[in-house]
């Protein structure tokens, strides 16, 4: 193996300092200080490390959504499309009202977080491993969304604002609100808060 690091390190140390074709043997070899490594073989390392999205609304989530109304939703769908690796941790308890912030952790390194604001209204996150916009959004549409757009509990109808990044009532303050963010990493997670 030596033997073959030894003319690597002349090859480099005289490419470095001479930036001329050099030859040797009768072939001519040129220093080029690109990526060595092929385009497919860069592509398919990029794909092996590709997001995992979220897997589509099945028709036991759908069927349990017509039913429960608005009253369904991400953790819901969670439990019915994924096996959840751990119970729920408790990280905060009131003495009235019990856990007021848990979370959970479920396969395809999603995060569940739940939060619940004493008197005033709840809110969660949800982490995934999916940097895909459009796969991430056209599963999360199908959980967030009121049925045909219904009207809020306040009046107001839900739409989808700032480039589908923000699903909310139309005109009201009162509500959920939610989110979708790219993470520090580049991973897609939502947010929401609900309140009165």
């Amino acid at each position: 193996m030596l033997k073959w690091i030894i003319p690597l390190v002349v090859l480099a140390a005289c490419a470095k300092s001479n930036p001329e074709p050099i030859q040797e043997q009768g072939v001519i070899m040129e220093y080029r200080s690109e990526l060595i490594v092929p385009k497919e073989v860069v592509r398919e390392s990029l794909d092996k490390l590709k997001s995992v999205c979220l897997p589509d609304v099945n028709e036991k989530f759908t069927a349990l959504k017509k039913e429960g109304s608005n009253n369904v939703g991400v953790y819901e769908y969670l439990i019915s499309h994924l096996d959840s690796l751990a119970e729920r941790t408790i990280l905060e308890t009131d003495d009235f009202w019990g856990p007021t912030k848990w979370e959970q952790q479920f396969k395809n390194g999603v995060l569940f977080k739940a939060l619940i604001f004493v008197e005033v209204g709840f809110g969660g996150e949800l982490h995934t491993k999916c940097r895909d916009k459009d796969a991430f959004f056209s599963v999360i549409s199908k959980v967030i969304e009121r049925s045909s757009q219904k009207l809020s509990e306040w009046g107001s109808e839900y739409v989808w604002k700032n480039d589908s990044t923000l699903y909310e009532p139309k005109t009201e303050l009162e509500g959920c609100h939610y989110y979708i963010k790219m993470d520090e990493k580049g991973y897609y997670l939502l947010t929401w808060t609900c309140a009165c």
